[in-house]
């Protein structure tokens, strides 16, 4: 019975130094940030710290510490992308009695992963070291009091340089759709700035014209412009046609919201986003107001009723010709065809006020007839710019 204990006590032992061995095998993995020197090609993580005995060729025991260190170097050298060449200063000696000559110039390598054992919990060089933890062997480098001077093309330029490297200034072209685009060497070079250089590409380049409601260009970006205009759109059009059908609903729609965008409009910061997109649905469903059978009142809700009117809307007119210029006769070929429209398009309009449903009132029939280019104003009426000739 002894023997039984004995033995299974001494596989509980055994069971737990593996368990022991496990934990202390456990790592962390810490990323250092490394340089080769320009002056001998050595790949180094920079500390801030000062060696001992002044030591140059040196870096802290502790991992953690050692690769925050080199973190922080690199933000001091304005974060360069790898293959960059930063030239510095330090009240470090690089050039110490039996070292190296580091020199003040290095060039960024990237990232070094090391795996540090968690345990203990300051790990020193007796169980962990760059030439066997880390995906990149590295040294280390004393650079006390790093300030950063300048980005050089490359090593020899930095370590032959008769005067201090300064920080590279991109240069800049025009680019599609107004856009300024880094070209190196560029047009638009003679700002002391990156950003300057850019500000005076965009005010040459930049595209210029009346905004386009749609797509809320030149002046703004999709993302700026967003969604909202073209859900209104579809509201305001489905509106307009319960109006024409007789029902008030689509009358104090279209009325409430004539007096309520004049009122933002007025209210609004012109030169903004949100000033620009109020006025693209004013414009719009004030030409849905102009078209409708309703009463208008500047006050409050509307009622069904003829308004009268001279001819096809011209507001009307000038939105198609507007889209047309801008998006063609279909909309974009890579989803769109003269079979199959943009609803919104010149083709779009001409299949629904002459085809499906056709033209069900007088003022459709006004639209159908200018789209198909066959429209003649009234007597007494404004002409009206010709419908451009799209085969649909």
């Amino acid at each position: 019975m002894k023997k039984i204990i004995k033995n299974i006590l001494k596989e509980e032992l055994e069971r737990t130094k593996e368990l022991m061995g496990l934990l202390v095998e456990q790592t962390n993995q810490v990323d250092f940030h490394i340089w080769i020197t320009c002056t001998n090609g050595v790949i180094v993580a920079p500390s801030t710290q000062a060696g001992p005995q002044g030591q140059q060729n040196w870096g802290p025991t502790d991992p953690n510490v050692w690769a925050q260190e080199a973190l922080q170097f690199y933000q001091l050298m304005q974060t360069p992308q790898v293959g960059d060449t930063v030239q510095f200063d330090t009240t470090s000696d690089v050039t110490p009695l039996g070292q190296d000559a580091y020199g003040k110039c290095l060039e960024y390598l990237g990232i070094s992963t090391c795996s540090v054992p968690i345990t203990p919990q300051t790990p020193t060089f007796s169980n962990w070291g760059p030439l066997n933890n880390c995906t990149q062997f590295f040294g280390g480098a004393s650079y006390v009091n790093p300030s950063y001077i300048g980005t050089c093309s490359d090593c020899p330029t930095c370590t032959s340089a008769q005067a201090p490297c300064s920080a590279i200034v991109d240069e800049y072209n025009c680019g599609p759709n107004g856009q300024c685009v880094v070209s190196n060497p560029g047009t638009f070079n003679a700002g002391p700035t990156s950003q300057d250089n850019e500000n005076d590409c965009l005010a040459n380049c930049g595209v210029t014209g009346p905004l386009v409601c749609d797509t809320g260009a030149p002046d703004w970006t999709p993302q700026q412009w967003g969604s909202s205009y073209a859900n209104f759109v579809v509201d305001c059009d489905a509106k307009e046609q319960d109006a024409i059908n007789g029902l008030a609903s689509g009358c104090n729609w279209i009325c409430n919201r004539v007096n309520s965008l004049t009122a933002a409009v007025a209210n609004a910061t012109p030169g903004t986003v949100g000033y620009d997109r109020k006025q693209c649905k004013l414009d719009y469903v004030q030409a849905a107001a102009n078209n409708v059978p309703c009463l208008i009142s500047n006050s409050g809700p509307c009622t069904t009723g003829q308004s009268g009117g001279c001819g096809v809307d011209q507001t009307w007119v000038q939105a198609r010709l507007n889209h047309h210029n801008n998006h063609g006769c279909f909309g974009n070929p890579a989803q769109w065809s003269v079979t199959n429209p943009q609803p919104a398009s010149f083709c779009g309009k001409k299949e629904h006020f002459c085809v499906n449903p056709g033209p069900t009132t007088p003022n459709k029939q006004l639209r159908c007839d200018w789209l198909s280019g066959s429209y003649t104003p009234p007597p007494g009426c404004p002409t009206v710019p010709a419908a451009p000739n799209c085969g649909c």
